[in-house]
């Protein structure tokens, strides 16, 4: 049957438009005509694109900054061994270009967020499709949609749950109208003293790697435990790494045994790891000779556990000794993965609970849920269903029988596919709406670089500009010096309890305005010493104070920083600040 329907490696363009045709009927020319870019050429990506091209879409943009992995093969169908290495989008295109040859494709091995990709070049596009597994991106391209009112179709997928969301600048809810659910964070006392599952004592080894082979960090909670001589051994002192061994596993937890004021929440204390018993363990039972590939499925033995710590430990110091200072931890570094599975497994026995394999502590220290091809490829699908409806008709928002709809991919309920109707823009949306945000801070330790480093990392800003609007201006981080950058923001000018401040990313073509509090945070309840909010009631009430200062009652018009007409100030405007 593969033979009838191909041709000197290439699906049979007339079978293929004829079942089009028959198919789509009047609705061709337009998906013919169509411009799409397609952002992500991975998972969902590869189904996507293999869709277009069999429906008739013939004019195509994908881009794509990942290359190809071995661990891709299992479920992006248009990736082969032969091109582990190569770019994603460059490969995708050239595989769909053997289904339709006829179809103009062009890829582009990059990030969304490079500012070649501006809003200027999104004006090309009929429509975009997002295939993306990275929130910061999917922001972007959401909110460069939303600037030059481009319909977005933006689909996401988690094991064997999906969902497909059609977004109609002005006329839909956007991405960011249902915020993404907050990051779990863990409690300081928890991840050192009393954890209870792997994910605590995983969290923990992420965090000793860091303090070993990563950057000084002042804030890392771990900081105090770091093992000093890396490179110098006295004489009969034993080698690095026993020495970390013994701080860790041993020193430490009977330092914490010895402590009276200790809750260990009515479970057995922890039980500190002698390493001289475990390497008397581990020569009288020899390894398993396991395959590599299999021994990551297994929970390994305590004494092969801390075997691994020490090899592990050893090698980063031999090999990668230019890294150690700055490394970072990547859960596809083999000899970082095997460093924070021995850790983590280690504490996991001081604590009593249960030891994982490699590869479920894999899972857990990227927060990996494996993909499913299936789900990929019923997205895809959806995804495609969706841009027809909105190329080919002016009545799909209206139109019953052609509406675009959200849809859901479920394990429960009576119905593999949910679907509901596109909601409308909601008020409290600080992208799209009218909302204001507001964050508190913790005044004695947030700096102005931590606050420009939140917008980025949080609100998934590229380059964002902050004026405050009582009339100071910093733009953006370069625009600062070093000595104002690490102040903390509550001895800066403008920064006062309840000021207001106009956030804008020109990149993004984004702007909104975010009021600060400062408050003295409890570093447990908020470690990362903020607290982000959209809380209508406490927005109207910071209105109101800052009316006050300003001088203003409440039926006076606020001057403020108007976003919609007014341009940012450029950088021979902004205020000179003397730091010293």
């Amino acid at each position: 049957e593969e033979g009838s329907r191909l041709k000197n490696g290439g699906f049979e363009a007339k079978n293929a438009e004829s079942m089009i045709n028959k198919c789509l009927g009047s609705r061709v020319p337009a998906i013919e005509k169509a411009k799409v870019l397609v952002v992500g050429a991975g998972g969902v990506g590869c189904e996507l694109l293999k869709n277009l091209v069999l429906t008739g879409f013939k004019n195509l943009e994908v881009i794509d900054l990942d290359t190809i992995d071995l661990s891709n093969l299992n479920r992006q169908f248009l990736f082969r061994h032969e091109h582990i290495g190569m770019s994603k989008s460059k490969v995708a295109r050239e595989s769909v270009l053997r289904f339709n040859p006829e179809c103009k494709i062009i890829s582009y091995h990059g990030n969304i967020k490079d500012q070649k990709f501006s809003a200027s070049y999104f004006e090309k596009f009929d429509i975009v499709m997002n295939a993306l597994d990275n929130l910061g991106a999917r922001q972007h391209v959401n909110r460069l949609c939303l600037a030059t009112k481009k319909p977005l179709i933006e689909s996401g997928t988690q094991g064997y749950l999906g969902q497909v969301n059609p977004i109609i600048p002005g006329k839909t809810a956007c991405f960011e109208c249902t915020p993404p659910p907050a990051q779990k964070t863990y409690a300081v006392c928890t991840i050192r003293s009393t954890p209870d599952k792997p994910v605590h004592c995983v969290v923990w080894a992420k965090h000793i790697f860091a303090v070993l082979f990563g950057p000084k960090d002042k804030d890392n909670m771990l900081s105090d435990l770091e093992v000093k001589d890396m490179f110098t051994t006295a004489n009969g002192e034993e080698p690095y790494e026993k020495r970390a061994f013994r701080k860790f596993f041993y020193d430490e937890i009977v330092k914490l045994l010895r402590k009276e004021d200790t809750d260990f929440k009515g479970r057995i204390p922890p039980k500190p790891l002698k390493l001289d018993e475990l390497l008397k363990e581990s020569k009288e039972i020899p390894s398993s000779s396991n395959a590599s590939s299999l021994r990551d499925q297994r929970v390994l033995r305590l004494s092969e556990t801390a075997e691994d710590f020490l090899t592990a430990t050893r090698r980063f110091i031999l090999e990668r000794k230019s890294e150690i200072g700055q490394a970072s931890f990547d859960k596809d570094d083999d000899l970082a993965m095997e460093f924070v599975t021995a850790v983590a497994n280690l504490r996991m026995h001081i604590y009593g609970i249960p030891r994982q394999s490699k590869f479920t502590i894999k899972g857990i220290a990227g927060n990996i849920i494996h993909a499913i091809a299936t789900t990929n490829a019923i997205a895809a699908g959806l995804m495609v269903m969706e841009a027809i409806k909105i190329v080919s008709s002016d009545d799909y928002l209206t139109n019953n029988k052609a509406k675009i709809r959200n849809t859901w991919i479920k394990t429960s309920g009576p119905m593999l596919l949910q679907t509901e109707e596109c909601g409308e823009p909601h008020k409290d949306c600080v992208v799209c709406g009218d909302a204001m945000m507001s964050i508190q801070i913790d005044k004695k330790t947030f700096t102005l670089q931590k606050f420009y480093q939140m917008l980025r990392d949080k609100l998934g800003m590229i380059d964002p500009g902050i004026d405050i609007l009582s009339g100071t201006y910093y733009g953006n981080l370069e625009d600062n010096d070093e000595k104002i950058l690490i102040r903390p923001l509550h001895s800066l000018p403008g920064f006062i309890d309840g000021a207001q401040l106009s956030v804008e990313d020109q990149d993004q073509n984004f702007s909104f305005n975010l009021i600060v509090y400062l408050k003295d945070l409890d570093e447990e309840k908020f470690p990362d010493g903020f607290s982000l909010t959209t809380s209508e009631e406490a927005l109207k009430k910071a209105k109101e104070t800052n009316m006050e200062r300003l001088g203003m009652g409440k039926g006076q018009k606020r001057k403020a920083y108007d976003l919609s007409t007014k341009e940012p100030p450029s950088k021979a405007q902004k205020v000179v600040i003397d730091v010293l």
